[in-house]
């Protein structure tokens, strides 16, 4: 009898039960009952997939509507970040030059004369002077040896004494440079304490060590000039020309140093292999030097080793030593033998003497004696590998193979197995092949297989249309025809559930993508409150950078240029016309009522008193300021003003930023005994208030670039454009009562003066 298919349930005990019946062979009759109800088995198993696949596509649309906002999401906060991230470069280059101030201004007071603390931002600190000093030798000194070998036929000990002797000229006119010029500085703060002038040396020494890499080029040409007292420089300068330049800009920065470096030309006799290096043979005793050794200080721990020729072990290499086996095999091993007389000499000079041991015994003890092998030629690949690892690429050859054998197991598994079918046949079906790089109708050879679902499902349409056929002829029963019904309807199942395998494929590459994808949204959402909070952090710092940056670009337009200001310097000109108004109705206002006072003066003579002691101050703040200059430009004598100008730049800006440590210096020097502003010392009791006001004001002054002018001779015509009147009006000057202050001398007016003019008697 045959079943029904209303009779077969998609679910529950029914259909397992019917199911099991068919596998088992407990159902009977004909052959297409048989198949009918497998046909509705499998139909039904083919709804309850396609109903798994339909939840599959309604999961499938939520990602969709899901995975479109994230990625909006995502590529804002990519953006985002990336502006973050951009943002955050900029801030931390700023932040880098904040930091170098920091360490500049913590670390001065530790670093002060005390080498053992460096500043670690410093490209020239002494660890890399160190290393320098080492290149130097290796590099440069090893050039100059075959040029002067080359060139000069001279012998080895010849051409190591000529680059010994340069490099201690050198070294030599650095550290008098050095000393030339805060000798120079020191003279300037004559009659005053080490402990009054400590801080103003100790910013000279930073000046002199901040401004050195404008100054070494210049170094360089007054050491290599025919006048220079370095006489073995001159004579060898043009073989030795990058050896010599190396040598003027690693010794000038050695002799910078706080306190200098030191470089020992001097080993001893005894050789010390704490500080020194062997050159070409070993011994104990110095034959000569071939390269100093540099030192953190006079006394101080080794920066750099020397290097020195020991003097030849002849004893025990002589013929008449009792050394047999030495002697017999030393022109092959000397140096072997060189290094174990070196070795066995320290072994026995120990307390107690160290033992060297040549006797092992018969059993072998891995304590004290290893194994001697010699390791012989092992087959590395096997015929396969070999062949395999002739491709030239092996990594990517290793990677393809690795990927098929992972594909190929996985085609394998599938139920019922997937087929990589190798055999196209001659005719090309476009249905499954494609083209490589020509079209044509005929197969000449595979370039890759193709992939099928099974071997069947290509003919199963075929087959379900020749039977359908068969029973329209009148061929069949009803059960024949409901039979290819439902098999058509199982190919319409399965056609269906093919279309599916798209959406299928495209909701796993959702969910592989939508779990990352999220998970890197919620990094990057981290990232951007981390990122908000370190901009935070920076921009705090923003302000230094600022003014660093300022100070940058503005460095070469404010050069000699007064016009164009650093708006961050609170002693530009703009605020020195201010404080030279404050100063005349302040302090000076202060000291006339003092004056006035304690000595009864007249109003005149009371005026006279105040501006003397403001002219003897701003010319002796001239004088300080020119000596100062001069004293640099004397170092670099005999070059043209071209040459010097950015050296001499440096310089000026050097001393207007020590101006504040030197202010307190020139003010004892102004006040003291001795000086030589007479009016200053007599009056300096009453005054001493506006005195300290008048050196503080001049000498910013007089440290502009140019300098600015104060003016002491109005004319005898009144000129209200750079004068007031003080009591009284008219036309014609009788006295000046305050100086008036100008940018530079003919530049324009930055506070104007105090005149009385004459008084009006028609």
């Amino acid at each position: 009898m045959s079943t029904q298919p209303s009779d077969i349930q998609p679910r529950g005990h029914n259909y397992h039960r019917v199911q099991n019946d068919v596998e088992s062979g407990v159902v009977t009759g004909t052959d297409n009952d048989r198949k009918f109800i497998e046909a509705n088995i499998r139909s039904k198993q083919l709804e309850q997939q396609l109903e798994s696949k339909t939840n599959e596509v309604v999961q499938l649309q939520e990602f969709k509507r899901e995975i479109g906002p994230l990625r909006n999401e995502y590529s804002k906060a990519l953006k985002m970040l990336q502006d973050y991230e951009e943002k955050i470069n900029g801030l931390q280059r700023e932040k880098s030059d904040a930091l170098t101030r920091l360490s500049e201004v913590m670390g001065s007071k530790l670093r002060d004369n005390n080498p053992a603390i460096t500043d670690l931002n410093d490209p020239n600190r002494p660890m890399k002077l160190g290393d320098q000093f080492s290149e130097l030798y290796e590099n440069e000194w090893t050039d100059a040896y075959s040029l002067l070998d080359d060139s000069k036929k001279l012998t080895d000990i010849e051409i190591i004494e000529i680059l010994i002797k340069i490099l201690s000229e050198i070294y030599e006119t650095c550290l008098a440079d050095v000393s030339e010029q805060l000798s120079g500085h020191r003279r300037t703060v004559h009659g005053l304490s080490d402990d009054e002038i400590e801080g103003f040396i100790k910013a000279v020494k930073d000046s002199i060590k901040t401004i050195a890499s404008k100054y070494i080029p210049l170094l360089r040409k007054k050491i290599t000039s025919e006048s220079s007292i370095c006489k073995t420089v001159v004579q060898h300068g043009d073989c030795c020309l990058a050896y010599i330049e190396n040598c003027v800009s690693l010794c000038y920065y050695v002799a910078v140093q706080d306190p200098p470096m030191v470089i020992d030309f001097e080993p001893g006799q005894i050789f010390d292999k704490q500080s020194w290096k062997e050159y070409t043979r070993s011994g104990t005793e110095v034959e000569y030097v071939v390269w100093p050794a540099l030192y953190l200080y006079k006394g101080g721990p080794i920066m750099s080793k020397g290097v020195v020729q020991p003097k030849e072990n002849t004893k025990i290499t002589r013929d008449s030593s009792s050394c047999k086996s030495v002697v017999q095999h030393k022109d092959c091993c000397l140096a072997y033998i060189e290094n174990c007389v070196n070795l066995c000499y320290y072994v026995v000079v120990q307390d107690p003497p160290m033992v060297i041991d040549f006797e092992p015994g018969q059993i072998f003890d891995k304590q004290s004696w290893k194994e001697y092998t010699r390791s012989g030629t092992e087959k590395i690949f096997s015929d396969d590998s070999r062949c395999i690892f002739a491709i030239p690429n092996k990594d990517i050859c290793k990677s393809y193979i690795t990927k098929r054998v992972d594909l190929c197991y996985y085609v394998a598994v599938q139920d019922p197995p997937m087929v990589i079918d190798f055999e196209p046949g001659q005719i090309f079906d476009k249905q499954s092949w494609q083209e490589y790089t020509r079209s044509g109708t005929e197969v000449e050879n595979v370039v890759w297989p193709a992939l099928l679902y099974n071997r069947t499902i290509g003919f199963q349409k075929v087959k379900v249309e020749e039977e359908l056929h068969m029973v329209e002829v009148g061929n069949g029963t009803s059960n024949d025809r409901k039979l290819i019904e439902v098999n058509i309807r199982l190919q319409q199942q399965e056609r269906q559930l093919e279309l599916t395998k798209d959406e299928n494929l495209r909701l796993q590459e959702y969910k592989r993508e939508i779990g990352p994808l999220r998970n890197e949204y919620n990094m990057q959402a981290k990232m951007l409150q981390d990122y908000k909070e370190k901009i935070n952090v920076l921009q705090r710092e923003k302000s230094d950078a600022l003014t660093r940056l300022s100070e940058v670009m503005g460095s070469k337009l404010r050069d000699n240029n007064p016009a164009i200001t650093d708006l961050n310097d609170p002693n530009r000109p703009m605020k020195l016309g201010d404080q030279f108004s404050e100063l005349y109705e302040n302090e000076w206002t202060d000291a006339y009522s003092a004056l006035e006072d304690s000595k009864k003066l007249t109003e005149i003579e009371i005026i006279e008193i105040l501006i003397k002691i403001l002219n003897e101050i701003y010319e002796t703040c001239l004088a300080d300021v020119s000596q100062q200059l001069s004293g640099h430009r004397s170092t670099v004598h005999g070059l043209s003003d071209d040459e010097i100008e950015g050296f001499i730049k440096a310089v000026k800006d050097s001393i207007k930023t020590n101006a504040s440590k030197y202010i307190p210096l020139l003010r004892k020097k102004i006040t003291s005994d001795s000086s030589s502003c007479k009016t200053v010392v007599q009056h300096r009791d009453c005054c001493l208030a506006y005195i300290e006001n008048c050196v503080n004001l001049c000498y910013y002054v007089a440290v502009q670039d140019p300098p600015m002018v104060i003016d002491f001779e109005p004319g005898q015509i009144f000129d209200k454009q750079s004068w007031k009147e003080y009591t009284r009006s008219g036309t014609e000057v009788e006295y000046v009562v305050w100086p008036a202050l100008y940018l530079y001398k003919g530049g324009s007016i930055m506070s104007k003066g105090v005149v009385q003019p004459k008084e009006n008697t028609l």
